[in-house]
Formats: C-alpha cells, sequence, structure tokens
C-alpha cells in the first residue's frame, strides 16, 4: 500500500515520463517523417496563421468559407514571396558590392606588406633580400580578382547546377504545399474538432492551454529578438555615421542581421573587416572596429537574457542558462527550443495542469532572519 508521499512522487514521475516520451517521439518524428509530410505540416501552419482573417471574411463580409480560405492563403502566399524577393535580392547585390570590393581590399593589404618588406621591418629584416624581391614581384603581378572569380564562379555554377535538378520536385512541393493549405484551411474547424475528439476532456484542456502557450511564447521571443536587432541596428548606425564608414544604413542594417545568429555573430563582420584594415595601412579604422565588436558583444550578453527574461517571464539568469544549454545540446535551433519549452511547461504548471516543482509561498522564510 503507497502512502500519500510515494503517491505524490509516483505521480510526478509518471508526468516527467510521458513528457519525456512525447520529445522523443516528436524528435523522432521531425527526424524520419517530417521530409514526408512536410507540405501538410506547412499547410497546417498556414491554416493556422490565416485562420483569423478567415473567420473576418466569413463573419464581417459574408465571404463562403471555400473563397475566403482560397484569399486568404494567396494573401499570405504573396506576402511570403514579397518578403523573400526583397530580403534575396537586398542579401545578393550587397554580397556582389562586397565580393567586387574584396579585391581593392587585399591590393591595398598586399601593398602595406610591400612596404614592410621593402623597409625591411620586423622578421623580414632576417630574410635574404633576395628572397624578399622574389616575394614582392609575385605579390605585385598576381591578379586577385581572378581567386574570387572562379571560386565564386564554381560555387554559383554549382548551386544553380542543384538548382535546376532539383526544379521538379520544388515545383511538385510548391505546388501540393499550396493546394493542401487552401484545403486545410477550409476543412480546418472540422480538422482541429476532430484532432481534439481523440483525447479526454482533461487532455483537451492540456492541449489547447499548450498552443496558445506555444504561440504566446514565440510571439515574444520574436518581440524580444527584434528589440535586440534595433539595439545592434542603432549602436552601429551611429557608429558608421560618426566616423564615416559607407553605406552606414546597409552596413547596419546587414551586421544587426548577422548579429541575430549565434552561430556567426557581429565579430563574423566586424573582425574580417578590422583584420583588412590593419593590413591595409588603417590601424585606426581597424581599432574602431574592434572597440566596435567589443562594446556590441558587451551589451548584447548583458541585455539578452534580461530582454527575454522580461518578456517571457522567466529570471534573467534562467533564460540565459536556457540559451546557453540549447546552444550545447541542440546547436543553433536549440537556442530557441529550450527555452520556448521551458516557458511552456512553467506556464503550465503555474495553471495547475502540471506539477514539475514546489513553489515558495509569498511571506515564507527564504534564508533570511
Amino acid at each position: 500500500m503507497l502512502s500519500k508521499r510515494d503517491y505524490k512522487r509516483l505521480h510526478y514521475l509518471i508526468q516527467i515520463a510521458y513528457i519525456a516520451v512525447f520529445i522523443f517521439i516528436v524528435y523522432l518524428a521531425f527526424r524520419y517523417i517530417f521530409g514526408a509530410i512536410a507540405p501538410f505540416i506547412i499547410a497546417f501552419i498556414s491554416a493556422s496563421l490565416v485562420e483569423p482573417l478567415v473567420n473576418l471574411l466569413v463573419n464581417k463580409l459574408r465571404f463562403p468559407r471555400g473563397l475566403a480560405s482560397s484569399v486568404s492563403i494567396v494573401l499570405l502566399l504573396v506576402a511570403v514571396i514579397l518578403l523573400g524577393t526583397f530580403l534575396s535580392t537586398t542579401i545578393i547585390s550587397e554580397a556582389k558590392t562586397l565580393l567586387s570590393s574584396i579585391p581593392d581590399y587585399i591590393r591595398s593589404a598586399i601593398e602595406y606588406m610591400k612596404d614592410i618588406i621593402q623597409n625591411g621591418r620586423g622578421i623580414f629584416s632576417m630574410v635574404p633580400e633576395e628572397t624578399l624581391s622574389t616575394a614582392i614581384s609575385y605579390l605585385s603581378n598576381y591578379d586577385y580578382s581572378s581567386l574570387f572569380k572562379g571560386s565564386l564562379g564554381s560555387v554559383i555554377l554549382g548551386y544553380a547546377g542543384n538548382v535546376v535538378t532539383s526544379i521538379p520536385n520544388i515545383l511538385i512541393f510548391f505546388i501540393v504545399s499550396v493546394v493542401s493549405s487552401i484545403f486545410m484551411s477550409i476543412a480546418f474547424p472540422t480538422v482541429k474538432k476532430f484532432a481534439l475528439a481523440q483525447f479526454r476532456p482533461e487532455q483537451q484542456e492540456l492541449i489547447i492551454e499548450i498552443k496558445h502557450s506555444l504561440f504566446s511564447t514565440i510571439g515574444k521571443y520574436l518581440r524580444s529578438y527584434s528589440m535586440l536587432m534595433l539595439i545592434t541596428f542603432v549602436e552601429l548606425l551611429i557608429f558608421f555615421l560618426v566616423f564615416g564608414f559607407k553605406p552606414a544604413l546597409t552596413l547596419a542594417f546587414l551586421i544587426a542581421i548577422v548579429d541575430i545568429l549565434p552561430v556567426l555573430g557581429v565579430g563574423t563582420v566586424l573582425i574580417p573587416w578590422a583584420a583588412f584594415c590593419l593590413l591595409s595601412g588603417s590601424p585606426w579604422r581597424a581599432l574602431l572596429l574592434a572597440c566596435m565588436y567589443v562594446v556590441i558583444t558587451i551589451v548584447r550578453q548583458i541585455l539578452e537574457p534580461k530582454v527575454i527574461g522580461d518578456h517571457v517571464g522567466m529570471l534573467p539568469i534562467l533564460t540565459l542558462f536556457c540559451i546557453w544549454v540549447g546552444l550545447k545540446l541542440f546547436g543553433f535551433g536549440g537556442m530557441f527550443l529550450i527555452p520556448i519549452t521551458v516557458v511552456i511547461l512553467k506556464n503550465l504548471h503555474e495553471s495547475g495542469k502540471i506539477h514539475l516543482w514546489k513553489t515558495a509561498e509569498k511571506g515564507e522564510n527564504n534564508g533570511t532572519s
């Protein structure tokens, strides 16, 4: 016969086991089944996103459900295409400008190195004069633009070849995704009712709570990282305008986007840029860029857990812990997966749907006398 305390422990372990099994099943599904059902997952997400608009068209403007779903999915598709086109053309244009200027940066750096070699400074004072002359001649006559043309051309050709061979599959995937999104949106209330009907009433409440908590948490994360990106953008823009780095607006925008990606970060741009400036004979510009990197990194590390914690309702130390553990265990995606999961569990615990830990009561002695 189990005591009340043992029963609570067993109940707690069973809840943990359910959560662990669920996470494991989701992991297996995404790893082995996701590719096969990806269009229908996209359809479900799309239908969920446009459902408020569909309801507006049906209830306020008296659209038939089928027409409202079709119009909403088409509007969503147009918005995605326009956004994707804008981002891709902007990135490609800036990348082309950057690549075309790299040979000039290299030539400047080589001229600076040649000046050091010719004057025999540093370690070059110990190198034989004939060796220095040969090195200077090679550096002066080499066509550095051909290096980038060849490598860039081969990459572009290889990528274009892969795209061409994948066009039939991409086209089929696109058509199935769009059509299934329209059908899913039309039948969304029925699909949702059918899915919920497979669970007991208390399980249905838990699923609805998880859904609301998930979307709320994702929205809060998007706002948090948008705020962080805006802060980085403003810092960079002010710095570039004050010290005459051009084009200031474009550079600040692109680097702010890169800074959101933890695998890359702002150092991916500023550190190589500072190295180029140093080698090309602009030590002050290199120092300015290095200082800017340090400032942005410090501000980001201080604000990230604070901003995210305030928005999602977690302590900054817990937010930082979740971000770090997620990054180490699952890479870039883990930075979002682990904190979001913890927030959802926290919300479910606070709403009384599940019980995972003990909560200190207000006024309870916390170690202070």
